[in-house]
């Protein structure tokens, strides 16, 4: 798997300013907010409905851990052809998670939107399983709602965490333009392989 490690600067704002010569959003340089409390480890859901100029499209997006599925989740990933894990390892990942956000059609409450992250609630949060349906009509717009609403929950409950991904060359300029930088300072990501396959 050719994988990079990407991170985001501790004191990038999420919302743009100006863009960059390379497309990417420039930082605003408005003052720093004051820091909210840390939460605890389970926040309280907070939500938003993302209003799509397509009906079908229309999703509510939350953190969410009470009512999500490990069925459900790896039905998301087979239709996003990847491969399903094992749903008693997807019941303890839901389970330890530090934060997990959905994204579930107005119309049905399907879920067309995921991704998590894990933290050690103080220094450090990293994002995982960032997966959305390719079938709806603006997959990469969803895709984004689902990541800055994980970003802004990770700021929320861990002010100033370094936040941290892996992901594939394919995904490098989506993520590229939400400000994360491929290989800080020359750190580059490693999987422990065993017996010609990776170790989950």
């Amino acid at each position: 798997m050719d994988s990079a490690c990407f991170t985001v600067p501790t004191s990038t704002p999420l919302r743009p300013g100006a863009r960059t010569r390379h497309g990417a959003t420039r930082p605003s340089l408005a003052p720093a907010r004051r820091a909210r409390p840390r939460a605890t480890a389970d926040p309280a859901a907070r939500s938003g409905v993302n209003i799509n100029k397509y009906k079908s499209q229309r999703a509510l997006i939350a953190a969410e851990r009470s009512t999500l599925e490990p069925a459900e989740i790896n039905a998301l990933f087979v239709r996003a052809g990847r491969a399903p894990r094992d749903e008693g390892k997807w019941a303890s990942a839901i389970q330890h998670s530090f934060l997990l956000v959905t994204a579930r059609l107005v119309s049905n409450r399907r879920l067309v939107g995921f991704a998590r992250a894990t933290s050690d609630h103080a220094l450090n949060g990293t994002i995982w399983d960032v997966v959305t349906d390719p079938a709806l009509p603006e997959e990469q717009a969803m895709r984004r709602k689902v990541v800055v609403f994980l970003l802004k929950e990770l700021r929320r409950t861990v002010p100033g965490c370094s936040i941290a991904l892996f992901s594939s060359v394919d995904d490098r300029e989506f993520f590229e333009n939400l400000d994360f930088v491929a290989d800080p300072d020359g750190i580059r990501g490693m999987v422990r392989v065993l017996d010609g396959g990776f170790e989950y």
